[in-house]
């Protein structure tokens, strides 16, 4: 018996899913509620946003609330629905019962509600990209392959029977990825084996406003009587490294609330020593915005962790709790800050931003 890794790269895109390659487009006019239009439009939203006005927001941060809530306002379109519910002690009345289409008006009524301004930006920035609904992703073995393990992330798993698994990924925006591991367990070949089926996954989603589509990927393998270790490929390093790395954040964290900041800056010495090794060993194969992310991750890092001060002062177990969640849903969280770690940061997210510190720079500018 012999043990194999095998990755699952699921990339959606606008109307195309499937795992490691671009399913079929199912047609049909998507400028539904969600996701965008056949042409690339932005789809309607009904966005609620909670704001919080208690004691605490007073001074600066209300300053910039309001001028966030400019922000909003001018980014939602007419068809748009919004409402702001404020909140001190209790939930306030809402800005508008049921949520208003934005018109000229009602943007006009809406411009007293208040809401923090770049990390909403980038929030709406992947609503507006939703274009996969409800994606589960199910990993079947075949006849004499048992699967071991699976590592999704931070997404829910559930048995399904016959040593199958299937994970839970909900909703996705266009050009989001998520990769997923398993450990296979292959019985004895006898002789070579050309490429043969060892597992099916199968991809079932619904795009906005459609029937569900589903879509099937065969991991064929290649074996033969020899145990000689095969080395794995650039992409699967570099998602084992990332891994590691996110694992690393928690043993920092966990040294650093227990005020062990000498074995906590050990660990970090070893994360970077790590990333010097993945560096080179996916040389020209990765994306190089995964490896700068990880660097400015670990330089961050560095900084919270020079002292408990440092370590209190400046938030540093809430730097670490957002960077683990990151990895672990391989989707971007904003951890505050300047110079953001934009891992996972997706086009229109990085858009919203910019527009939304050229608004705060100038918010009397005729238009983002």
């Amino acid at each position: 018996m012999e043990s194999s890794e095998a990755g699952c790269d699921g990339a959606l895109q606008p109307h195309r899913a499937a795992c490691a390659s671009h399913g079929e487009d199912n047609g049909g006019d998507h400028r539904t509620r969600h996701g965008e239009g056949q042409n690339g439009e932005p789809g309607v939203l009904d966005l609620v946003v909670v704001l919080d006005t208690s004691g605490s927001m007073h001074g600066r941060k209300l300053h910039d609330m309001k001028q966030a809530a400019e922000f909003v306002i001018r980014m939602v379109r007419a068809l748009d629905t919004l409402t702001f519910v404020p909140f001190s002690s209790k939930a306030g009345k809402p800005s508008a019962a049921p949520p208003l289409h934005m018109s000229a008006r009602a943007k006009h009524d809406a411009s007293q509600f208040v809401r923090a301004l770049k990390y909403f930006a980038k929030v709406l920035g992947i609503l507006r990209d939703v274009s996969v609904l409800n994606l589960l992703v199910t990993l079947k073995p075949h006849a004499g392959a048992t699967i071991l393990e699976v590592h999704p992330g931070n997404n829910r798993v559930t048995p399904v029977g016959h040593g199958s698994s299937t994970i839970h990924f909900g909703d996705l925006a266009g050009k989001e990825h998520r990769r997923i591991f398993a450990v296979i367990q292959l019985p004895a070949v006898l002789n070579n084996e050309r490429a043969k089926t060892v597992m099916d996954v199968e991809c079932s989603y619904r795009l906005p406003k459609a029937r569900e589509s589903e879509s099937i990927l065969k991991i064929e393998m290649a074996r033969d009587r020899s145990a000689r270790p095969h080395a794995p490929r650039g992409h699967f390093q570099a998602e084992l490294g990332r891994r590691n790395h996110a694992e690393r954040i928690g043993k920092m964290k966990r040294l650093a609330d227990a005020n062990k900041f000498d074995e906590a800056m050990d660990e970090l010495a070893e994360a970077k020593n790590a990333l010097r090794a993945m560096e080179s060993t996916t040389q020209g194969t990765v994306d190089g915005d995964l490896l700068d992310a990880l660097s400015l991750e670990l330089e961050h890092l560095e900084e919270l962790l020079e002292s408990r001060d440092a370590y209190h002062e400046r938030r540093g177990g809430a730097y670490m709790l957002a960077a683990i969640l990151s990895h672990d849903l391989q989707r971007l969280a904003a951890r505050g800050g300047d110079g953001d770690v934009m891992l996972y940061a997706l086009p229109r997210m990085l858009k919203y931003a910019r527009q939304a510190d050229e608004f705060h720079r100038n918010p009397n500018a005729a238009h983002i």
